[in-house]
């Protein structure tokens, strides 16, 4: 996934070079036509959506959590409510990615705390019974199935690529940017941020993945804090800091899904889009994952069917094939062949995930 994710991302960065747009949408439509474009935004905005369904549910599952530990009568429902409507939604009517930078840096810094918990937690030994720690299960294709489409979610944030290298190479609006020297200049140090940003995303998730399994072994949840004993001070500090980083992801997904809206529903109508229409699409799309949230529950299923059914063809197939439909001096021989295989990878990897959770949840 690590590897599937750097190169796409790439594709989508040498896109935004060529044809001098910032936006996915407009990387479809100039490569693979109108229509195609118009279907490839469906999913774009299918995958966002059921991704910030998502986060409200742990933000739920977190909140919930806390007010029970200090005595706060409150239900789950009511906690979602609270934090979606006090934070990720003001978040989410942000004008550009740029306005979230410092509550990204929170995230981040609340993220490497979740490492410091999971590793402390392992170590200390506070959780394994009399017979020591559990014992652990090796490779399973069958949780492979499982996995794939979650961390597919996990890495995915391939719908704000041209977003962000917007804010890196604000030139590369004029068509084929990336033949000068400065538009060689930019692709190489969006690749750099690219490279380091999931360079460290996989190391957390590794970490705090074989720690937490570790710990726990086949008892571990899909909200891998609901292991931990609720009277755990460190979870407690856990839980505070991790709703701070999923309201700014939840925010910068909805920033995706909401201009893949716009393109559908707006655009096509010859409607203006405009701070004011934003906030009322973002207002639109914030109650519906509040409204959806609050009936799924379950983490697990909502984040194994929207990976393996969207984010997977949005993720791995689409860039692909996108650079495939580039004119042919535009395109490398070595990276047409890469795509090919990109995209039959996700097609693969999609299916097979689809096919598990189905039996799973059947």
């Amino acid at each position: 996934v690590y590897l599937l994710s750097v190169f796409t991302m790439s594709i989508l960065v040498a896109l935004s070079n060529t044809l001098g747009t910032f936006s996915y949408y407009g990387a479809a439509r100039l490569t693979a036509g109108r229509r195609t474009a118009m279907w490839a935004e469906i999913w774009v905005l299918c995958t966002n959506v059921g991704l910030c369904i998502s986060y409200v549910i742990v933000l739920g599952d977190f909140s919930f959590a806390l007010a029970q530990k200090y005595g706060v009568h409150i239900s789950k429902e009511e906690c979602m409510a609270a934090l979606v409507g006090l934070i990720c939604w003001p978040l989410s009517c942000a004008p550009s990615l740029g306005f979230l930078r410092w509550m990204s840096m929170l995230g981040l810094a609340s993220v490497l705390f979740c490492t410091l918990v999971a590793g402390v937690r392992y170590w200390d030994g506070s959780y394994f019974d009399a017979s020591g720690p559990p014992s652990l299960a090796g490779f399973k294709l069958g949780s492979f199935g499982h996995c794939f489409p979650i961390l597919v979610g996990a890495f995915g944030a391939h719908t704000n690529i041209p977003l962000l290298y917007k804010e890196v190479a604000p030139g590369a609006v004029t068509p084929n940017w990336g033949r000068t020297e400065a538009g060689k200049a930019d692709f190489w140090k969006m690749i750099k941020v690219i490279t380091v940003s999931l360079t460290i995303a996989c190391l957390v998730y590794g970490w705090v993945g074989i720690v937490v399994y570790a710990t726990f072994g086949s008892k571990t949840k899909g909200d891998f804090s609901e292991n931990f004993r609720p009277d755990d001070q460190l979870l407690v500090a856990l839980r505070a800091t991790m709703t701070c980083a999923i309201c700014s992801t939840f925010a910068l997904m909805m920033m995706s899904a909401r201009a893949a809206a716009c393109n559908l529903f707006l655009e096509p109508l010859g409607f203006a889009i405009t701070s004011v229409s934003r906030a009322i699409v973002a207002t639109f799309l914030t109650a519906l994952c509040l409204g959806v949230a609050a009936v799924a529950k379950e983490i697990d299923i909502v984040l194994a069917y929207n990976g393996s059914v969207f984010a997977t063809p949005v993720c791995f197939v689409a860039p692909p094939i996108m650079y495939l439909c580039l004119p042919r001096q535009s395109r490398k021989r070595s990276i047409s062949t890469l795509c090919v295989l990109s995209a039959l990878a996700g097609l693969v990897f999609g299916l097979y995930g689809f096919l598990v959770t189905f039996r799973s949840s059947t």
